[in-house]
């Protein structure tokens, strides 16, 4: 399968581009800078110049890919701008090929359940940090009408290779023996 990650050089992405590598797969990375493109090289994955805020350079690869995955987490003041037109782009591209595409999200999009598990059920409350996130989703998700195999995924709280908010709350009770 050749699959689409964009994003392939950030945390997730990295981490999604070499597990698709070791089972075997073809991926095509995003990648926003030359340097970038030559650490994709260097991971057997094909660096595509493309970047989500100019969503037409995403088109082609998406187009010749057997699926699309959207691990980007973008910052800035018109993130949901920027974020919007590059996801409507992708889901304009895929429309009609029963193409997956797999967009990540975050389970923090739950807000404080307090004491309440939550699943897919459970109604969205994220805090101002990420409210731009439901309606990202949603654009996605909207893809399934219109031909599209849309899958939003909610991870936890993602870690390893000494990063991650896990990483840095082991670093701060080493640093000091009282925790914030």
């Amino acid at each position: 399968m050749n699959v689409f990650v964009i994003g392939a050089t950030g945390y997730v992405g990295t981490a999604v581009s070499e597990a698709l590598k070791a089972a075997g797969h073809s991926v095509l990375g995003t990648a926003r800078s030359q340097a970038a493109a030559q650490n994709l090289q260097a991971m057997g994955v094909e660096p595509v110049s493309a970047d989500i805020t100019n969503p037409s350079s995403l088109r082609d690869a998406a187009a010749r890919s057997d699926a699309t995955i959207y691990s980007v987490y973008y910052t800035s003041a018109d993130v949901f701008e920027k974020e919007s037109a590059a996801l409507q782009t992708l889901v304009d591209t895929l429309a009609g090929t029963n193409k997956p595409f797999i967009f990540t999200s975050g389970a923090w999009i739950y807000g404080n359940t307090g004491d309440r598990s939550a699943d897919e059920q459970t109604p969205v409350d994220p805090p101002a940090l990420i409210a731009h996130r439901p309606k990202l989703e949603q654009i996605v998700l909207d893809g399934s009408a219109r031909g599209i195999r849309s899958i939003v995924n909610r991870s936890a709280d993602v870690y390893g290779r000494g990063v991650g908010l896990p990483a840095m709350w082991v670093q701060s009770a080493l640093r000091s023996p009282v925790l914030p």
